[in-house]
C-alpha cells in the first residue's frame, strides 16, 4: 500500500510542491499489478508490481503501456502482459503529460517511480520581456528513467515544469511563433527560476518560376552552411514558400525540381529578426545533356543508369537517364547548375565521378562521355560469435539508392559488392542492437571488413565503483572489445544513480569495451571485467583520478578547452591496456577550467589541450598516475 505525503522545502503552496510515496501496511493508496491470473496469465508472461504516486489533484498516473503494446488506462483493477526471456520497455504517462521510460529487465518482479517534483522556467525575449504561449519541451534522465514533458509558457513567460526530482542534465527546447527555435541543457531547482531567453528569428520567403507541367513538385530546402551543412527546413511547394522563426547565420537556398535538377541561391547571410525576400526564382529547365557510357575497353555499356546529384548530396537523385543499344543518354531539360554524375551497371555496381563535375549554364547543350571502371569493390565478412537466432544490418553506401537489408541466421556469411565509388563510406548499422554502427572508408582497390555478429546485448543492472565508492551520475554503455566502431557519445541516456547503479545493456562477451560520459565528457575503459552479485553486475575501477584547472596568462579559468587523454609505455610506445581502468578519456573542461576524470589506469599519460581563439593554441602535458592517488594537473594556456 502506499499513502500520499507533501514536502513543501519551506512553503505549504509554493511551486516546488513535491509528491512524495511511502509504503504502509494501512493507508489507503494506488497500486498497479501489473499482472494476470495464474489460471488466465499466457505462457511466456510475467508479474510486475508497478508501484506508483497517490492520486492527488496535481498529478496522477493516467497509463502504462509495455514493449509498445497497446496503453492501459490505470485503475484498481487492470492489469497487463510483461513478456519473460527479454527486456521489456515501458512508458508511464501522468496526468500533467509527464511521461517516464525505463527498461525492464528479465527477473525483474517490481518497479517504483521516482519522487515527482514541480520548479519554475522563465522564457524572455532579448530585452527581458515574458513570452506567453512558447512550447517548452524538457527532458533529462534520473537514475534509470528517461523523461519528456511539454508545457505552454503563461503570464510572464512562466512554465511550470513537472520532473523527477533527482533529474540531471535536463533539456528545454522552446518553440515560439516570432522567435528562433532554442535548446540548450538547463538547471532545474526550487530555489531559483531556470531562464531562457529567446531571439527573434528571420523570415525568408520567395516564388519558384517553374514550368506549369512541374508545378507542386518542386522542393525547396534551407540548407545552414557549416561543416556539416545542416539542412534547417524542406518544403514542398506549389509557387511561393516562407520560412518564419529562422536563426540568424549564413544560409543555401535549393530548389529542386524532380526529373529536372536544382538550382542553388547563395549563401546569404540572415540577420535576427530580418526579412530576407528572394524575390523569383528561376527553375526552367533550359539545359541539355548527352553523351555515351563505355567500358574499359570502349564498348558501349546497354541499359545502364546515369544520375545526376548535386556537388554536395549523393544521396539524391535529381534526375535519371538509361542508355540505349548505342550506349547513349540524353537529359533533354535540365536546371542549370553544377551536377555530379552517378553510374550503375546491373549485376556490377556504382561508379562516382567526384572530381568531374558537369557545370551547365541556360541554354547550353552539352555533350559527355562517361567511362565505367570497377576502381574499387568492398566484401564485409558477418562472422557468428555466439549462439544467434537472427540479426538485421543495413548497408548504406555513398550513392542514391536505398540501403541494402541484410540479415544474418544461422551461419557466417559474406555480402560482397563487385563495385562501389572510391569515395566516402560505407555505413554498417545493425537494426536489433543500439549503438553498433561501422564506417568503412572507401578507398582504391579491394576494400574488405569483418563485422563480428554478438548475440543481442542483454539489459541488467550494474553498479559501477571507483575506489571502492559508488560513482554516481554518469551514463554507461558498452561495445563488443576490439570492433572498429564510430560510437555515438551520448548525454541524454540513463545515468548511474546514487548508490552508482543503473540498468545497461552488455555484450554477450566476458571483457567489452565501455564507455562513460560524464559531466566533461567521456571515458573508455579498453577492457571491462565484472563481478556478479545475484542478479547484478559490478564494475570495480581503480581509485586514482586526473583532475586539474586551466587558465590563462592572468589566471583567469578557461571553459571549453578540448582534452584528449591517452596512456603510453615510459618509452612512449602504446602498451597492452589493463583492464577495468579508463585508459582513454576525452572532453573540454568546465565553466571554472576544471575537469575530473576518475578511474584512470596507472601508469603514464600524455594529454593534449586545444583552445580555441582566433587561432589553435595547442599544449601536450605528461602526467604519471600512481595507484590509490590523485594526479593535479594545473594548465595555463595563453592566445598562442
Amino acid at each position: 500500500m502506499i499513502t500520499q505525503s507533501f514536502g513543501n522545502r519551506g512553503d505549504t503552496c509554493g511551486t516546488s510542491l513535491k509528491t512524495a510515496w511511502t509504503v504502509t501496511a494501512v493507508a489507503c493508496a494506488v497500486v498497479l499489478l501489473v499482472q494476470q491470473s495464474i489460471q488466465a496469465r499466457q505462457a511466456g508472461t510475467r508479474a510486475v508490481l508497478v508501484v506508483v504516486p497517490a492520486q492527488s489533484a496535481s498529478t496522477q498516473l493516467v497509463r502504462v503501456t509495455a514493449d509498445d503494446g497497446p496503453a492501459v488506462t490505470v485503475d484498481r483493477t487492470q492489469s497487463i502482459d510483461v513478456r519473460t526471456g527479454k527486456p521489456v520497455s515501458l512508458v508511464c504517462t501522468l496526468s500533467s503529460g509527464l511521461t517516464l521510460r525505463t527498461t525492464l529487465i528479465d527477473g525483474e518482479t517490481s518497479i517504483t517511480l521516482p519522487t515527482i517534483t514541480k520548479d519554475r522556467l522563465v522564457v524572455t525575449d532579448s530585452a527581458g520581456v515574458g513570452v506567453v504561449d512558447a512550447k517548452v519541451t524538457a527532458r533529462g534522465v534520473a537514475s534509470r528513467w528517461t523523461w519528456t514533458n511539454t508545457v505552454i509558457s503563461g503570464l510572464n513567460g512562466l512554465a511550470r515544469i513537472e520532473h523527477p526530482e533527482t533529474s540531471g542534465r535536463d533539456v528545454a527546447r522552446v518553440d515560439a511563433e516570432g522567435f528562433t527555435p532554442y535548446e540548450a541543457e538547463i538547471a532545474l531547482a526550487s530555489n531559483h527560476d531556470a531562464h531562457i531567453s529567446l531571439i527573434a528569428g528571420a523570415t525568408i520567403a520567395g516564388t519558384v518560376l517553374t514550368q506549369q507541367a512541374t508545378a507542386g513538385q518542386t522542393i525547396v530546402r534551407l540548407v545552414r552552411v557549416t561543416t556539416t551543412r545542416d539542412r534547417v527546413q524542406q518544403s514542398l511547394i506549389e509557387t511561393t514558400f516562407a520560412w518564419r522563426n529562422v536563426a540568424a547565420g549564413e544560409y543555401v537556398i535549393e530548389a529542386l525540381v524532380k526529373g529536372s535538377g536544382m538550382r542553388s541561391i547563395g549563401p546569404i547571410l540572415v540577420k535576427a529578426g530580418q526579412y530576407v525576400n528572394l524575390g523569383p526564382i528561376d527553375v526552367t529547365p533550359s539545359a541539355a545533356l548527352e553523351g555515351v557510357v563505355h567500358d574499359e575497353d570502349g564498348a558501349p555499356l546497354i541499359n545502364a543508369r546515369v544520375r545526376l546529384t548535386p556537388i554536395d548530396d549523393v544521396h539524391v537523385a535529381l534526375a535519371e537517364a538509361v542508355t540505349d543499344r548505342s550506349g547513349r543518354y540524353r537529359f533533354a531539360a535540365v536546371i542549370p547548375g553544377e551536377y555530379r554524375p552517378e553510374l550503375f551497371v546491373e549485376g556490377s555496381g556504382w561508379r562516382t565521378f567526384p572530381f568531374e563535375p558537369i557545370v551547365l549554364t541556360p541554354g547550353e547543350a552539352k555533350r559527355r562521355s562517361l567511362a565505367w571502371s570497377k576502381d574499387c569493390s568492398l566484401a564485409i565478412r558477418f562472422n557468428l560469435m555466439g549462439a544467434l537466432t537472427d540479426a538485421t544490418y543495413s548497408i548504406s553506401l555513398p550513392v542514391t539508392e536505398r540501403p541494402t537489408t541484410f540479415r544474418v541466421s544461422s551461419e557466417s556469411v559474406e555480402q560482397r559488392f563487385a563495385a562501389v565509388p572510391c569515395e566516402g563510406a560505407a555505413v554498417i548499422a545493425r537494426r536489433d542492437s543500439a549503438g553498433e554502427t561501422y564506417f568503412i572508408p572507401l578507398v582504391s582497390g579491394a576494400n574488405e571488413f569483418v563485422v563480428s555478429v554478438w548475440p543481442p546485448k542483454a539489459p541488467v543492472s550494474m553498479q559501477v565503483l571507483t575506489g571502492g565508492q559508488p560513482l554516481s551520475g554518469v551514463s554507461v554503455w558498452t561495445m563488443p572489445h576490439g570492433s572498429p566502431q564510430t560510437v555515438a557519445k551520448t548525454t541524454t541516456g540513463p545515468m548511474t544513480d546514487e548508490t552508482g547503479t543503473m540498468i545497461v545493456s552488455i555484450p554477450s562477451e566476458e571483457a567489452p569495451t565501455l564507455y562513460l560520459q560524464g559531466a566533461n565528457g567521456w571515458s573508455e575503459v579498453d577492457r571491462a571485467e565484472f563481478r556478479r552479485d545475484g542478479s547484478r553486475v559490478i564494475l570495480s575501477l581503480p581509485g586514482t583520478i586526473i583532475r586539474g584547472r586551466i587558465t590563462d596568462s592572468r589566471g583567469r579559468p578557461l571553459a571549453g578547452v578540448t582534452f584528449l587523454g591517452t596512456i603510453k609505455d615510459s618509452d612512449g610506445s602504446s602498451q597492452t591496456l589493463p583492464p577495468s581502468a579508463v585508459t582513454l578519456f576525452k572532453g573540454r573542461s568546465d565553466q571554472e577550467g576544471a575537469f575530473f576524470i576518475p578511474g584512470v589506469a596507472v601508469g603514464q599519460w600524455s594529454i593534449q589541450l586545444l583552445r580555441q581563439t582566433q587561432t589553435q593554441v595547442s599544449r601536450t602535458v605528461d602526467v604519471d598516475v600512481r595507484e590509490r592517488s590523485a594526479a593535479i594537473l594545473n594548465v595555463i594556456m595563453g592566445d598562442r
